[in-house]
């Protein structure tokens, strides 16, 4: 994966911060404390809903928050993915997803991808590992990114519809006082599955450009796309070159083609791969979310061969860097490794997916289970 990647990335987590986060907040703020009239007097309650909604695209678009009120008289709304106790809960703000962490990481995968210099690697005359052809990516970085971004957020999605759907279904008395909240209920999910999911594809992203910049290692096309000049030859080496001194360790040297600067750049961005990385972070993240997220027995053969599916198509863009030499295998072994140990680890210790937490201060009574 070239340092474009991580740009990528970023414009991707700047769009969702800035468009969607802020509005989302504030207007699941508002929904969830929009109860505050009187049980017998729904003409006022529904004034009183729009105008709250009305201020809150305000304050969304002013990127200010709702305080949450104490007073006895609001009655805010159980969300359909937590326990609701005797008494209504009080939604926790600060058990909520937050985008101080994501923000922190892309920042850094910008700068990195940015101003990085890669550390310049020499070669031994004779490696012929580094004498591969340059051949056209059979996934591109565009395809890889909007297959391994895209098919999770379309899943996720669509899940959650079908997730929060059952749980407006689970108290049939209660049944018209969440459907008036649905879409509310529904988006704050989704922000909270695709934080946790983004968080993953930042850390995994964080963690291939540091060994990239850091290690330095030559791409097995490197001698096709740069074609160095080196003192102990007194023209530029090409993969047919012939060294005078077979076992000479080459430290010093200057590429010669006339390729743009990021493509000589990313010659020396081998190891790990960014593709293997990537596609198994957020493919791998995704198997995990249906194994824990999709509970009914009868999708279990579907979602099984979709979970068959996605690890193929992992394996498979792992499989493609090698074949177009764009890497060695250990770059992509270690690639898949990893994004793999980062969508368990974050699906463990990080995300709702494997142990539910609590999104509310509870007060009173055992509750009954509105998680699917």
């Amino acid at each position: 994966m070239t340092s474009s990647g991580g740009l990528y990335l970023v414009i991707q987590w700047t769009i969702w911060k800035g468009i969607i986060y802020e509005s989302i907040h504030e207007l699941m703020m508002i929904k969830c404390f929009a109860q505050r009239y009187e049980d017998d007097d729904d003409d006022n309650s529904f004034s009183l809903v729009n105008q709250l909604l009305q201020t809150g695209m305000r304050l969304a678009a002013n990127s200010q928050t709702l305080p949450i009120s104490s007073e006895s008289n609001v009655r805010p709304l159980p969300l359909p993915f937590d326990d609701v106790g005797d008494e209504d809960p009080i939604i926790d703000e600060d058990r909520l997803p937050k985008m101080l962490p994501l923000n922190g990481v892309g920042l850094f995968i910008l700068f990195i991808n940015l101003y990085g210099i890669p550390f310049q690697r020499g070669f031994n005359c004779n490696d012929d590992s580094i004498r591969y052809p340059f051949k056209d990516d059979t996934i591109n970085t565009t395809s890889l990114i909007l297959y391994s971004l895209l098919i999770p957020f379309i899943t996720i999605v669509t899940n959650e519809l079908f997730v929060t759907k059952n749980c407006l279904e689970e108290d049939g008395d209660e049944v018209w006082y969440r459907k008036r909240h649905y879409w509310a209920c529904f988006t704050m999910q989704v922000y909270i599955q695709l934080i946790q999911f983004l968080f993953a594809v930042a850390m995994s992203q964080s963690i291939t450009d540091i060994s990239k910049y850091s290690i330095g290692r030559l791409r097995p096309n490197f001698m096709d796309l740069c074609q160095p000049q080196v003192k102990s030859q007194t023209k530029p080496m090409d993969r047919f070159s012939k060294c005078e001194n077979p076992y000479e360790y080459i430290t010093e040297y200057k590429c010669t083609t006339n390729h743009d600067q990021w493509i000589l750049k990313d010659v020396h961005l081998s190891f790990m791969s960014g593709h293997s990385s990537l596609s198994a972070v957020c493919l791998i993240y995704l198997v995990l979310y249906l194994q824990n997220r999709v509970q009914k027995t009868w999708l279990t053969p579907l979602k099984n061969l979709y979970q068959a599916g996605l690890i193929f198509l992992v394996i498979y863009t792992g499989l493609s860097r090698i074949s177009d030499y764009k890497h060695h295998w250990s770059d992509v072994l270690t690639g898949l490794i990893q994004g793999t140990l980062v969508a368990i680890i974050v699906s463990i210790y990080v995300s709702d997916l494997i142990q539910t937490r609590t999104r509310y201060k509870r007060q009173s009574g055992n509750g009954i289970n509105l998680y699917p």
